[in-house]
């Protein structure tokens, strides 16, 4: 399936992340799975190389009742049609660097539900840009995705709002805000 055939689907959610065990992709599932109890028309999308768990996530996902509801996109040298396929991005992981794909999902202007994990944290503000979730909850994930997908407006103004955060990360802002940094240090008094 691709990207384009996405579209023709209902509401999207997806996760992009190399399938292995720290990413928790059995918890986007499983939230996924209760997500359809509500909203049989929202399908998922797993974009990710096999780091190893490929065959048990798929088993998994047969297991749970999402075969024909998700798709395994695999490892994909561009991920950015998928993302902006989705409607959500999720990020599930127990722990991270600082997840790029946060960054490109925000500059689709898509939300973002993701556990409380660094790097997603600094980039997503809790109910402006998408909503956090604790780690390894699979019931506050499915609420915090149910709760966007079911609102039209609020997923248009938090796509709107992950545009204009995604701004403040790029190069040319850091770049602005080491200059004034190094301005404000070169007008300061030295300490003796």
């Amino acid at each position: 399936m691709s990207s384009t055939c996405l579209r023709d689907a209902g509401a999207i959610v997806g996760i992009v992340a190399t399938l292995r065990p720290v990413k928790r992709h059995d918890l986007f599932l499983r939230a996924l799975a209760t997500v359809r109890e509500r909203d049989p028309n929202v399908k998922g999308l797993v974009v990710g190389g096999d780091g190893g768990t490929r065959r048990a996530t798929e088993r998994l996902a047969k297991r749970i009742g999402l075969e024909g509801a998700v798709h395994f996109a695999g490892g994909v040298s561009d991920s950015k049609p998928f993302v902006r396929a989705l409607d959500i991005l999720a990020v599930c992981s127990d722990s991270e660097g600082f997840p790029n794909v946060v960054l490109e999902a925000m500059a689709c202007g898509k939300p973002v539900v993701s556990t409380r994990v660094p790097g997603a944290e600094d980039a997503v503000v809790h109910g402006g840009t998408g909503l956090l979730v604790p780690t390894g909850d699979g019931a506050a994930l499915a609420d915090a995705l149910t709760r966007i997908l079911g609102d039209a407006e609020l997923r248009e103004t938090m796509g709107h709002a992950a545009r204009e955060r995604v701004r403040s990360f790029s190069v040319r802002a850091a770049a602005r805000r080491y200059a004034a940094l190094y301005r404000k240090l070169a007008d300061s008094p030295r300490a003796s």
